[in-house]
């Protein structure tokens, strides 16, 4: 049978404890926001909250499946089914599409859920072709449209979220966005965010939560640190594969 992902996910906790003193949990809901996005300057955290993000996902749903398109070789992983590198990333939009594809055309209802993370997209974007930048815009737009159907979410990382990374439109999808570090006046009004309404985010893996453009969802947030980032990546890798 086919996996329905109505199980909240914790990907971040608010600044403020519960009355029993633990964490107040930010949980992500896929089926509600299948497209999301990470945005951060260097050094705002933004490669450990995508790797936490990924882990928490694993964890909730074991036998879901991950793609990680990995542009500047950030994560450093070994060769694997479903990891790409470098211009590589362009094949691996292709090969996430076409499984989509090959989903909605199956009779079969069991489809493990599968998430799909886009490394500095807008260094990708940049450093491709042309035509193999259409190419990738294209992807992205075909899986925002089709994919949550298909039990395929995504998740973006990138510093600057300027619309000429998406056709035109595109980007009005995303719906769960994580802003990691401090922002300029301008990397605010892209959001319709007001600098002076953002709180103070001095270290890494602090930032804000902003939910379906809504200014008022607007929540102060800190990624939750785990020692073994090994035991991260092992799981990450298993998912891969």
């Amino acid at each position: 049978m086919s996996v329905t992902l109505e199980k909240g996910i914790p990907i971040a906790s608010t600044s403020m404890m519960s009355f029993n003193g633990s964490p107040n949990h930010i949980l992500y809901y896929p089926r509600s926001h299948p497209h999301s996005l990470i945005v951060g300057r260097t050094g705002s955290g933004k490669s450990y909250a995508a790797r936490y993000w990924m882990y928490q996902f694993l964890n909730c749903y074991p036998n879901a499946k991950l793609y990680l398109l990995d542009f500047k070789n950030e994560f450093n992983f070994p060769q694997l089914p479903r990891y790409y590198t470098n211009f590589d990333c362009v094949q691996g939009m292709k090969s996430f599409v076409k499984e989509m594809g090959e989903r909605q055309e199956s009779h079969n209802v069991d489809k493990p859920p599968i998430l799909l993370y886009i490394d500095e997209l807008s260094a990708l974007l940049t450093f491709l072709e042309k035509k193999d930048a259409e190419t990738f815009r294209h992807g992205i737009s075909l899986a925002y449209m089709v994919s949550r159907a298909q039990n395929m979410f995504t998740l973006t990382g990138m510093q600057r979220a300027d619309a000429s990374n998406w056709v035109a439109g595109a980007r009005d999808n995303i719906s769960f966005v994580m802003l990691l570090g401090e922002f300029s006046k301008e990397g605010c009004e892209m959001f319709s965010l007001k600098k002076e309404n953002m709180g103070a985010c001095p270290y890494p893996g602090m930032g804000h939560i902003l939910i379906n453009g809504n200014s008022n969802s607007l929540l102060k947030i800190k990624i939750p640190f785990l020692r073994d980032t090994q035991k991260i990546d092992r799981r990450i890798i298993e998912a891969l594969s």
